[in-house]
């Protein structure tokens, strides 16, 4: 374990031979800190070593850049960054510019396919042998665009991505708005920031009060907008649950996240949970859309081992066209002790009730403040969680009550054309100290002090 922050930058850029940045990101994957501003300033001292030309041309107000590491096909900030995107109007010039420009394009075809419809794309393909080459050649690439603001949505991790943050904050005047998109992780580049836009308030209250960073705006999260929300006959949701092996007459419920979200150590509460309701219930069929590793299969096959409800549990891999899998589910029971929330917002939008827990341990691993107030089936024990549920199986017109009252509360909050429309209000402001929220503390005084998940 790293004993302080100044430890962990001496380890950082100790290797003799590697490349700076190489070193910083390799190193990084055990830091816990929530405040890596000390960190920035390496790369920062790094990346003012490159030589760039005075640039005198003029930032356009019309041109806003999006900046990210790569894409996946179940990436969810590609997902975000696609919202947003389609809800740009055309009286302004976008364009993506990615570290892994190669690698997204060929890991992510349709998500590539979906974003181009609407911008640009270039970037670089990043390697650690030419990194100094390389930063000019983005650097250059985007101040050729001349934006007057640049979107971050960069990897946590993206040492590279920071140091080019490093070089627009010192050498231009376009300001740089940090998308917060992944605050259970901690993070590199964020102290470049000009406006760190938060997707919750309790993002927020822990950027301000961990990472030490008051510049945070609260944008909430976007989702598709409502004319492009998908819709889904009968005949089309019939034929999914056919393919994917839903029994006739079941009752569907459902989870979708990354496996790690669904269990701690060797044992996951979560998935004993399924399996008594699959023993209490015989026509519920458990539907799971995740990455299955070697450690989930291993805990799943304990759980499962003697139950018979085992052919109930259908294990799906990760798709890029989910919301038709989505749409099979009566009941989505949200994972724990890692909830998810763009997952959420897709419910909401696809009017699909679900139940989830706070999680009181650690705040940045919760999402109940995406609910609507009060709302009734999110839970802080797993006794209440396992009633909900239940509770929610045995009434349809229950059901079909929160699935409305939530699609409301989607239009209202995170409906991605409303969203968008927030964002581009703050690209047009030259002065962002008015727009800076203001959390109080004593509204968090119920959670535990927040844990970072450190990244892999």
């Amino acid at each position: 374990m790293i004993g302080t922050i100044q430890d962990f930058i001496r380890k950082s850029i100790s290797a003799s031979g590697i490349s700076k940045l190489y070193s910083i990101k390799y190193n990084f994957r055990q830091n816990i800190f929530f405040n890596n501003s000390l960190l920035d300033r390496e790369i920062e001292n790094f990346a003012l070593q490159i030589k760039v030309p005075e640039n005198k041309k003029e930032l356009k107000s019309e041109n806003i850049a999006f900046f990210a590491t790569e894409f996946y096909e179940q990436g969810g900030h590609a997902v975000l960054i696609r919202n947003i995107l389609q809800n740009i109007p055309e009286n302004y010039n976008t364009e993506l510019f990615l570290t892994k420009k190669n690698k997204s394009m060929k890991d992510a075809k349709k998500r590539i396919e979906e974003i181009t419809s609407y911008t640009k794309i270039d970037g670089i393909n990043f390697s650690f042998m030419h990194e100094k080459k390389l930063l000019r050649q983005m650097f250059d690439k985007i101040i050729s665009f001349s934006p007057k603001v640049i979107i971050v949505f960069m990897h946590m991790n993206d040492a590279f991505a920071a140091a080019i943050l490093a070089l627009l904050k010192k050498h231009t005047n376009i300001k740089i708005l940090f998308v917060n998109f992944a605050a259970h992780h901690p993070s590199l580049g964020m102290s470049f920031a000009d406006l760190i836009l938060e997707l919750s308030p309790y993002n927020a209250f822990v950027t301000q009060k961990y990472r030490g960073l008051a510049n945070t705006h609260i944008i909430w999260l976007a989702g598709e907008s409502e004319k492009n929300l998908p819709t889904f006959s009968e005949e089309q949701i019939r034929e999914t649950k056919t393919r994917i092996g839903i029994p006739k007459n079941c009752f569907c419920s459902m989870t979708g996240c990354a496996a790690y979200k669904l269990y701690s150590g060797k044992k996951s509460e979560f998935l004993e949970l399924i399996r008594r309701l699959l023993e209490e219930h015989e026509n519920l069929c458990h539907v799971l859309i995740t990455n299955l590793t070697d450690e989930l299969k291993q805990i799943i096959d304990s759980i499962f081992q003697n139950s018979k409800t085992r052919n109930r549990l259908l294990i799906l891999n990760f798709v890029a066209n989910y919301k038709p899998i989505f749409k099979c589910a009566d009941l989505f029971i949200d994972s724990f002790p890692i909830s998810n929330d763009l997952t959420m917002i897709d419910l909401m939008s696809l009017k699909i009730p679900f139940v989830s827990m706070i999680n009181r341990k650690n705040i940045i691993q919760s999402f109940n403040e995406y609910m609507p107030k009060n709302y009734p089936y999110v839970f802080e024990n797993l006794k209440d969680f396992e009633q909900g549920v239940c509770k929610l199986f045995l009434d349809k017109a229950e059901r079909n009550r929160i699935a409305e009252m939530n699609y409301e509360h989607f239009l209202n909050f995170f409906e991605g054309k409303k969203v968008t429309e927030k964002i581009l209000k703050l690209t047009n402001r030259d002065d962002f100290n008015e727009v800076f929220c203001k959390i109080n503390e004593q509204d968090y005084k119920n959670y535990g002090e927040p844990r970072l998940v450190p990244i892999v």
